[in-house]
């Protein structure tokens, strides 16, 4: 077994897992090991998923099934010849964000970093651009705390709290340019697939983190930041919800709904229009770092 650390659990895999921090062996939280996932019957509409009370599974067609019990166990039953590089894309997104939100975490669409110290998240769909922009701020000097899986502890007492994830990005091979990177030396997350990871060498933020401010990413003609009203916010937060189908069969949807509620509660949300071009990103995270440096408005 191997050991890593994600999320502030110490896991213990059977398989390598070169994205992840390294952990401290014994006392794991979490289990990942390979065994048979039995056929089942799917209950998440437009996916071969099912989705139970601490009891989740996966089926991939070009990686295997995956099953999730209790938050602290994953099993993974690869298919012949399975990819490990997409087996790995598989894990450690929407797998592992199944097993955060068994935990009790709000599990959220996005990216997270550090300006001054404060961490804020970034959240939109895919192809908005949150990795590009995370990975540009962590250039600048600030600090990166996740890519694409947010968890946030919405049930502490006091401050609403992000939890880092793991020091690794997905790029597209223009964005990766753009950042001073070799695309033809990066790892193809999958043979069809032209995205790449990159592993953070430093950089990474490690240890739960009060959050700051989230912002919601979005299209127009300029740069621009906007506070988001309480009740527009609340549907941003359960758009931007990673695996929002899974709540009702789960039980889990009245828990997710007072997460979200302590979330605008405590944390402002704001809309961060911006045009979407590479060429943008020194303006737009200018705008950034003066936003978190000035008061909550």
């Amino acid at each position: 077994m191997f050991s890593y650390s994600a999320y502030g659990l110490n896991i213990e895999s059977e398989l390598v897992l070169p994205e992840l921090s390294p952990g401290i062996e014994g006392s794991p939280d979490v289990i990942i090991r390979t065994g048979r996932v039995e056929d089942f019957e799917p209950n998440i509409r437009e996916r071969n998923h099912r989705a139970d009370i601490d009891d989740i599974r996966f089926s991939y067609d070009e990686a295997g099934r995956f099953r999730v019990r209790r938050g602290g166990e994953i099993v993974i039953d690869p298919v012949a010849d399975a990819d490990t590089r997409f087996l790995r894309v598989c894990l450690l997104g929407p797998v592992l964000a199944a097993l955060l939100h068994q935990r009790g975490l709000l599990v959220l669409h996005g990216s997270a970093i550090t300006i001054g110290g404060l961490a804020i998240a970034f959240l939109g769909g895919k192809g908005w651009g949150k990795s590009t922009l995370a990975a540009y701020m962590q250039s600048r000097g600030n600090g990166f705390l996740t890519d694409d899986v947010v968890a946030v502890n919405a049930d502490c007492a006091g401050a609403v709290q992000l939890i880092p994830g793991f020091p690794h990005l997905k790029l597209w091979p223009n964005s990766a340019a753009y950042l001073g990177m070799d695309p033809e030396k990066m790892v193809r997350l999958h043979p069809d697939l032209d995205k790449r990871g990159h592993r953070l060498n430093s950089g990474f933020s490690t240890g739960p983190r009060d959050l700051s401010s989230i912002y919601v990413l979005d299209i127009g003609e300029e740069e621009e930041i906007e506070r988001i009203e309480p009740r527009e916010a609340l549907i941003e937060l359960v758009r931007h919800t990673y695996l929002a189908k899974y709540l009702e069969p789960t039980g889990t949807a009245s828990l997710h709904l007072r997460q979200c509620g302590k979330v605008i509660s405590s944390v402002p949300v704001y809309y961060l229009r911006r045009r979407p071009s590479l060429l943008r990103l020194p303006e737009i995270a200018e705008l950034l770092e003066d936003h978190v440096a000035q008061p909550v408005c």
